[in-house]
């Protein structure tokens, strides 16, 4: 174990190197036990890779049940695994109930925030229903604002407790089939 901890650690050190620090990879040097913490936990593979193109930060595969993190991401490395393992909850009774919450969170500013959202994409040269933008919305309130304060987390344990329960203590269930929808077929991404 030590030998590969070593190994481990002279990867992260040469990946940084090679980047000047400036990607998602420069947020904890102990950033693989992590991830391999996180997979294990969510029942989820997690690979990073050098880069997904086009500017995207991270990707969830559910027919692989994998994590693709960039490794060009601008974005910390903890935002994009949040962002896609709440893409990887789509279609559970928990992602249902966490949806609804943060839509509820944002109140009035949702329907501005799922339009800006549908602009940013449109800007990119993707088209993205109303669902598909809540989509992203959701994931990427999740990563930027879920599990990253203790507010936050008071907050989503006194509104609801059971899916608080659910998310942070046991592997999330597995997702129910999914509605046809046309823009399905690719893989679900992260950020434009």
């Amino acid at each position: 174990a030590q030998n590969r901890d070593s190994f481990l650690d002279e990867i992260m050190r040469d990946v940084m190197n090679r980047a000047g620090g400036k990607n998602a990879w420069s947020t904890d040097a102990g950033l693989m036990k992590s991830a391999e913490k996180i997979a294990a936990r969510t029942g989820r593979k997690i690979r990073f890779v050098k880069t997904l193109g086009n500017g995207i930060d991270g990707m969830y595969d559910a027919a692989a049940n994998t994590l693709y993190v960039a490794l060009d991401s601008g974005e910390p490395v903890y935002t994009v695994l949040k962002h896609e393992l709440t893409h990887s909850l789509e279609g559970t009774q928990a992602y249902d109930e966490l949806s609804s919450y943060i839509l509820r969170t944002m109140g009035e500013q949702a329907e501005k925030r799922i339009a800006a959202k549908t602009e940013q994409y449109a800007r990119a040269g993707e088209t993205l229903s109303r669902e598909q933008a809540i989509r992203e919305l959701v994931a990427d309130y999740a990563g930027e604002n879920l599990f990253t304060s203790d507010d936050a987390i008071r907050r989503l344990a006194g509104d609801h407790p059971g899916l608080a329960q659910r998310l942070l203590l046991r592997r999330p269930e597995q997702p129910r089939p999914h509605r046809a929808d046309p823009h399905e077929d690719a893989p679900r991404q992260a950020r434009v």
